[in-house]
């Protein structure tokens, strides 16, 4: 990750983005650097947010019974599929909500909201 951020120019301190692109990219790191090499800012962040709706709409569940019976069996992979980011243990401990049909429906009517955006809605 340290020659990514060199060849990018992106700051260690770009935590938040840093786990971004290691989890959309795990594993084509040459795809997202080819990509965003000797590019802007605004175009890397665009580039790795379009990726990300992109990939939402690849991976997304085929029915709530899918989306339940993945919950079930590993609760963080099935949030990480479903909103294709990383999470900690912190965001998953804080996240008050484990009705998967409310989970899923909501998701399904707002696909590209972030994870912390979406687990406001139930503090």
């Amino acid at each position: 990750m340290q020659q990514v951020m060199e060849i990018l120019g992106v700051s260690k301190r770009a935590g938040t983005f840093l786990n971004m692109v290691e989890f959309m990219f795990k594993g084509n790191m040459d795809y997202f650097v080819d990509n965003c090499k000797d590019k802007s800012t605004e175009f890397i962040h665009s580039f790795l947010y379009g990726y990300r709706k992109e990939m939402i709409k690849m991976t997304r569940f085929d029915s709530y019974e899918n989306f339940n019976d993945t919950y079930i069996k590993d609760r963080k992979s099935s949030l990480e599929r479903l909103f294709q980011e990383c999470l900690s243990e912190y965001q998953l401990e804080r996240f008050q909500c484990n009705d998967t049909r409310v989970i899923y429906e909501l998701h399904v009517a707002e696909p590209e909201i972030r994870f912390d955006r979406f687990a406001m809605k139930f503090m």
